[in-house]
């Protein structure tokens, strides 16, 4: 298995196939002697997705461990510049091969023409589907859209495979190879790069089946909603069953009196300027929920329910109402579609009990932090997780196996 240190090089004088990987990454050749993880660094590709896709159509090696580890960006990025490749390039290159060193006024060569060409437009619908459908979806859930009636699992169902018109063609040109050398010889080299097609074809799928579905499945299970958009709100509601999100609330617990919240009608509306300081999940909506029960009233009807998290005395058994019109709900928002199970480990080791309950800022756009556990016994370390408040933060993670001397 290739690792971030080996050379990238390396890598292509194992197996010639990373090429590919490397075009549809849109890395550029001449990077000497450096190892994958500068190579991958320099030119702006996750060097864990990278070896990830590397892995899997080398070495047939995959874990699911890894899909949280996935970036999706840099996967949506190289199957559409591999759907490029063979749309633009691939196929139409093997066509040309193909009339070449075919007789186009025999049956023989009409019909695998024929074969070919339906191969083709087979596989060029397949790709323009999924760039038509597939990958709009996913460029909306990072972005915190939610799509109804769509996700992952209903592509999948109609994933087709590619392979059975691609294997009669190749049976036919074996069969039935003309007898003239130099007709031979062209179908031979274009016969070499129908199979060496296919074979690239099936990786592309594995990496779609095993690494791109799993990891947009993955990304479902927490969607973050990053402005305020009620249609998507409501969906995710609707499908999902509730939208965590956050306001700022005056009041510290139940019975405790705030100006924007009447205890009456359990309705809160905040217009002010101070910013969110609570989470709340909202579970509901009532697009006709009367203003007039606000004491501080709103232009417009409308409110959204919300489940409060200070027990049933708060509000009507722990549910209350906020208006549309409030200035921090929804601001960003996050839907859960699946928890693990609480025995997906063995030991777990946090600081944090309380969840987050505050922050410290270092001044600089970098910094360290540490966590020290005693190990309850010998183990192996499974995962690590921690609170970060800014978008596309990198980070690395390291392991000290002795910290009292720093080894």
């Amino acid at each position: 298995m290739y690792e971030p240190n080996d050379q990238m090089i390396s890598l292509i004088r194992d197996n010639y196939t990373v090429l590919q990987n490397l075009s549809a990454f849109g890395i550029s050749l001449g990077f000497g002697n450096k190892t994958v993880r500068e190579v991958c660094e320099e030119q702006n590709v996750d060097t864990f997705t990278f070896l990830a896709i590397v892995n899997l159509t080398i070495n047939g090696y995959h874990s699911h461990d890894d899909i949280p580890n996935l970036d999706v960006f840099t996967l949506l990025n190289y199957l559409e510049a591999s759907h490029k490749y063979y749309i633009e390039f691939q196929l139409p290159f093997i066509r040309k091969e193909l009339v070449e060193a075919l007789d186009d006024n025999s049956k023989l060569g009409k019909l695998i023409m024929k074969i070919f060409d339906d191969y083709a437009n087979f596989i060029k619908h397949h790709m323009k589907s999924e760039e038509a459908n597939l990958f709009p979806y996913v460029d909306k859930l990072l972005h915190g859209n939610i799509k109804e009636n769509y996700d992952i699992e209903t592509f999948s169902k109609h994933h087709a495979q590619t392979g059975d018109k691609i294997k009669e063609l190749k049976s036919i040109i074996i069969k039935y190879l003309p007898s003239d050398s130099k007709s031979n010889h062209l179908l031979t080299a274009t016969l070499y790069d129908i199979f060496n097609l296919e074979e690239l074809l099936k990786l592309h799928t594995n990496v779609e089946d095993m690494i791109f579905m799993p990891a947009v499945k993955h990304l479902e299970e927490a969607i973050i909603i990053k402005n305020r958009n009620d249609d998507t709100i409501k969906r995710a509601i609707f499908r999902y069953g509730g939208v965590e999100t956050s306001l700022y609330l005056q009041m510290s617990y139940t019975g405790d009196y705030s100006e924007f919240y009447n205890e009456e009608t359990a309705a809160y509306y905040y217009n002010g300027d101070k910013a969110s300081n609570h989470d709340i999940v909202i579970v509901g909506w009532d697009d006709n929920y009367p203003r007039e029960n606000f004491r501080s009233m709103p232009e417009k009807n409308g409110a959204y329910i919300c489940k409060n998290s200070w027990g049933n005395e708060f509000g009507e058994d722990g549910f209350f109402y906020v208006s549309y019109e409030d200035v921090n709900i929804c601001s960003q928002s996050i839907v859960y579609t699946k928890l693990m199970g609480d025995d997906n480990f063995d030991n777990i080791y946090q600081s944090d009990l309380m969840g987050w309950v505050g922050q410290i800022g270092f001044g600089s756009d970098s910094g360290y932090f540490s966590n020290v556990y005693t190990a309850k016994k010998d183990e192996k370390l499974s995962a690590v997780s921690f609170y970060t408040t800014d978008d596309d933060t990198k980070f690395s993670v390291y392991v000290v196996h002795d910290f009292e001397s720093d080894k």
